[in-house]
């Protein structure tokens, strides 16, 4: 399939000759770079009369292609752009073909492939790069059929590479305007692009930061809209009435200065002023800014568009980003769930039973730790009762001594003494119950049937127990409570009688309902102050164990979806906003 864009005039056709081909070699693979999928390229003179004579070729080692002479050989025919789709499964792209509009009227062509399947702007985008590649073709052989390829051909391949390789605008405009000084000879160049919002001054020579606020960039920028205005360049000799920006900047800053305004396809996209010394011909740098602006001006406008395209990407997606946002928050806020507040959770005995140490003494035997079931009255430990049961008998033998004295006393009618010895007999009895008891309390049992949750003495054996000391605690394995440690944002959700459900990390697939009992006191924790509620279990439930921990969900009402995730967020921006809040 062919398709013709607008025709261009026919050039006369005669030889001349042609540039060094290392130039236009240098020049074709500069522009086959800059178009993106190009795979071969190739400049040639086309006549009808005789067979193409190629100029250059890219890649340099590739040959002659008969797809793009042939193409070449139909677009002089037509007197336009050809675009010609490649049917070849393997080679499918397309193949543009632009003659050269030359001064010289010699009939050049311009031919390029190009892989890939292009559509639609992309493919409009191609075929623009390629035009304007035809178009710093055609200066660079114009000029060296004029006679003056050498100095003026280097400086365009500068001016083309310094604009078309730069970082970015910004810099590829400062590498331009700092080239041209020096190539022109001039004291100062100046570029403006135009852009959506107006003209913009984007470099200055010499300025490596350029401050737009400054007095000269301000005269600079009104120069350029001068001339815009007019649309029209400014002779080398000046104008009869410069305009008042130009005179305005040529008093602030003692120098000549003229201006070109730079087109690409009939459009102005930029300009440039040069400046001189005062009285010195601008002639010259004005003559080079001219032919320097006809390759600037196509380029500026590529590179203004490639800046562009980005940012009208990056609105268009924050644009999606912020109506997608809005749309999710309007679904959020519409849609109503239970409100449920989150909390960490333990499990603990109802009753909870403390097995301690009754005296001062030494643990003789352990009969249970940690982790064990027993039942009641089952042997924990043993103390030991070695001393004990010293002292028990030694007292046995102090209460016979004196309950003979006793009797003795009474049979010699010794009433007082007989008192005494009375006495001493009750005393000593009542150390010896004491030592029967202490002696029974040797055996630590378990109070009630359940799970030892504290307590292991297999490695103490021996050693000193004080008294009060608390040896093991025993929970019973029938009756638990759940003990939930609420943030302090979220107590007042909370009230008495409201339901909820316990997942432990030990029973992950496991929900356990469980009811709201009591609200006590606060407790300090990671994030702040946490409140101690607890909770009464529904049901029996064999496979719990004190000390379980997991998270309970307590239901505090009914709410949108939005309300629930941004609660606390709210609070403490409303908290927030009232602090500050000078009224």
């Amino acid at each position: 399939m062919i398709a013709d864009l607008p025709p261009r005039a026919p050039a006369a056709a005669r030889e001349a000759p042609s540039p060094p081909r290392g130039e236009l070699t240098a020049w074709l693979d500069l522009a086959c770079r800059t178009i993106p999928g190009a795979t071969r390229g190739a400049l040639a003179t086309i006549d009808a009369a005789d067979p193409p004579r190629l100029l250059a070729a890219w890649p340099p080692d590739g040959g002659t292609d008969p797809d793009l002479l042939a193409a070449g050989r139909l677009a002089r025919a037509r007197g336009g752009t050809l675009v010609t789709d490649t049917a070849a499964e393997d080679q499918a792209g397309i193949v543009v073909a632009v003659p050269l509009a030359n001064a010289s009227g010699a009939r050049d062509c311009f031919m390029l492939r190009v892989a890939g399947r292009l559509e639609g702007r992309q493919r409009q985008v191609v075929v623009q790069l390629v035009e304007w590649g035809a178009a710093w073709l055609a200066l660079l052989l114009g000029q060296g059929r004029d006679g003056g390829a050498g100095a003026a051909a280097g400086t365009d391949a500068q001016l083309l590479e310094a604009a078309l390789f730069g970082a970015d605008l910004e810099a590829a405009a400062m590498a331009v305007t700092t080239l041209l000084a020096t190539r022109l000879g001039c004291e100062r160049v100046a570029l403006g692009i135009v852009e959506r919002r107006g003209l913009r001054l984007q470099a200055v020579s010499g300025l490596a930061e350029l401050d737009r606020r400054s007095n000269l960039a301000r005269l600079l920028e009104a120069a350029m809209r001068e001339a815009l205005e007019g649309a029209d360049t400014d002779g080398p000799g000046g104008d009869a009435d410069p305009g008042p920006a130009r005179a305005a900047l040529e008093h602030d800053t003692g120098l000549h200065a003229r201006r070109v305004v730079l087109h690409a396809s009939g459009t102005a996209v930029g300009v440039l002023i040069v400046e001189g010394q005062a009285g010195s011909d601008l002639a010259d740098a004005v003559a080079g800014a001219e032919r320097a602006g006809r390759l600037l001006g196509p380029l500026l406008a590529f590179r203004r568009e490639q800046r562009a395209r980005p940012r009208a990407v990056r609105g268009a997606r924050a644009l999606g980003v912020t109506l997608a946002l809005a749309l999710l928050a309007l679904l959020l806020a519409a849609v109503e769930v239970d409100t449920r507040v989150t909390a960490p959770a333990v499990l603990e005995g109802v009753v909870q039973g403390v097995v301690a140490a009754p005296y001062h003494g030494f643990v003789a035997t352990a009969h249970a730790r940690a982790g064990d079931r027993v039942e009641a009255g089952q042997l924990l430990a043993l103390l030991d009762d070695r001393e004990l049961r010293l002292e028990r008998g030694r007292l046995e033998g102090e209460r016979e001594e004196l309950a003979g004295q006793y009797r003795k006393a009474l049979a010699g009618r010794e009433l007082s003494q007989a008192t005494i010895l009375r006495t001493r007999v009750a005393q000593v009895e009542s150390r010896l119950e004491l030592v029967e008891r202490h002696l029974e309390r040797t055996r630590l049992v378990a109070p009630f049937a359940g799970l030892v949750i504290t307590g292991d003495l297999d490695r103490a054996i021996g050693a000193p127990v004080e008294r009060g000391q608390v040896l093991f605690e025993v929970a019973p394995l029938d009756d638990y409570r759940v003990v939930l440690q609420v943030d302090e944002r979220d107590l007042a959700e909370i009230d008495v009688g409201q339901r909820g459900q316990l997942t432990l990390a030990a029973l992950p697939g496991a929900e356990i309902a469980f009811s709201v009992a009591r609200i006590s006191g606060a407790t300090r924790g990671e994030s702040g102050p946490e409140f101690r509620v607890e909770a009464e279990l529904h049901g029996a439930h064999a496979e719990l164990r004190p000390g379980m921990q997991g998270t309970g969900r307590i239901a505090v009402g009914r709410g949108s979806l939005l309300n629930t995730w941004s609660r606390r967020s709210l609070g403490w921006l409303r908290l927030w906003v009232w602090s500050w809040w000078p009224w």
